[in-house]
């Protein structure tokens, strides 16, 4: 037994510990990440479910019309420059986000534990699907008659009906 940096050694290391040790390490950084990725997405979802919030709220109480969400959209990319997010189209999408959700108490609950793109493909799989109508989605107003009617798309991927 020997004393070295204050850690008592009191044998050899036994063999193959450092495949065991190095799996553990790299299981807890998975983990870790993924609990950090779980967390970020939380904040990002609440943040839009609010920013949605905000806008209904203010356009029922002032009586105002689409282009607030222009504007809003203007002055928040001029603000937060470095960021994405904040296209007039996505402010649509998080006004929709917070109006339809929040009519229902049992989804309040489970809006973050999925990521805001799988929440845009349900509203536009639910928005094009005619067998339901009870379905509370509805297309923003830029989306127009021919959009509705053809395969829906965002940034390059197909939303809406599947082959």
């Amino acid at each position: 037994m020997y004393k070295q940096s204050g850690v008592e050694w009191l044998g050899d290391i036994p063999s193959g510990w450092e495949p065991i040790l190095l799996q553990d390490v790299k299981q807890r950084i998975h983990s870790a990440q993924y609990e950090a990725l779980r967390t970020v997405n939380k904040e990002i979802i609440g943040l839009y479910w609010d920013i949605g919030k905000m806008i209904v709220d203010r356009q029922k109480k002032h009586g105002w019309g689409k282009s607030i969400v222009e504007t809003l959209a203007k002055d928040l990319q001029t603000e937060f420059s470095g960021m994405q997010g904040f296209s007039p189209q996505n402010l649509w999408y998080m006004r929709q986000f917070y109006d339809e959700y929040h009519k229902n108490a049992n989804l309040q609950s489970l809006v973050g534990e999925i990521s805001w793109t799988k929440h845009l493909i349900i509203m536009a799989k639910w928005a094009k699907m005619e067998c339901c109508p009870h379905f509370p989605f509805h297309f923003p107003p830029f989306v127009t008659t021919n959009e509705k009617s053809s395969r829906f798309q965002m940034k390059g991927a197909n939303y809406g009906n599947s082959k």
